[in-house]
């Protein structure tokens, strides 16, 4: 039997409102997981991916009665990481 979980979800980040076009974005942001138990459920392998579609920008803009700013900042927007977790139990069940 195969226990492998697949999951994914998405969220849409919309601003609008603003006079320039630059401004009011569409950011369309697909994570996915990938799951694998081993050793009768002890040890857990999973792959988790998030902004499979580099949609999410580092570059913010800001707009106020003085005017507009933009602001880019270092970021790490779209990645791949890899989890392993390992249960044990304290106290073992007695044969």
């Amino acid at each position: 039997r195969i226990k492998t979980t697949l999951s994914a979800d998405a969220t849409m980040y919309s601003r609008r409102g603003y006079g320039s076009a630059e401004l009011n974005t569409d950011d369309f942001v697909l994570n996915a997981s990938l799951s694998q138990p081993f050793w009768k459920g002890k040890l857990i392998a999973r792959i988790e991916a998030f902004d499979l579609l580099h949609q999410v920008s580092s570059t913010q803009y800001s707009v106020n009665a003085q005017g507009r700013t933009e602001t880019w900042f270092r970021s790490l927007p779209h990645y791949v990481m890899l989890h392993l977790v390992y249960h044990w139990n304290r106290n073992p069940k007695k044969p």
